[in-house]
């Protein structure tokens, strides 16, 4: 899974696999933003629409829990 964790520049920084990887903003799908989930196909990178919906309603349960 990658996941994008801030652009920098012309370049995405991404943690896959507990691993910090830059990626060529230019590779990815218009519109990515921070905390989207990716998939490659081919040499590009396409949001993972269901995945990064999963993880966004997850982190926001917890926050829930937690008072926020």
């Amino acid at each position: 899974m990658i996941i994008i964790d801030r652009f920098e520049g012309d370049l995405a920084v991404c943690e896959s696999g507990g691993e910090m990887i830059n990626i060529p903003r230019a590779l990815i799908q218009e519109g990515a933003k921070e905390s989207d989930v990716l998939i490659q196909k081919d040499k590009n990178y396409e949001i993972d629409r269901e995945e990064t919906e999963k993880r966004r309603a997850e982190a926001i349960k917890k926050l829930k829990r937690l008072g926020y």
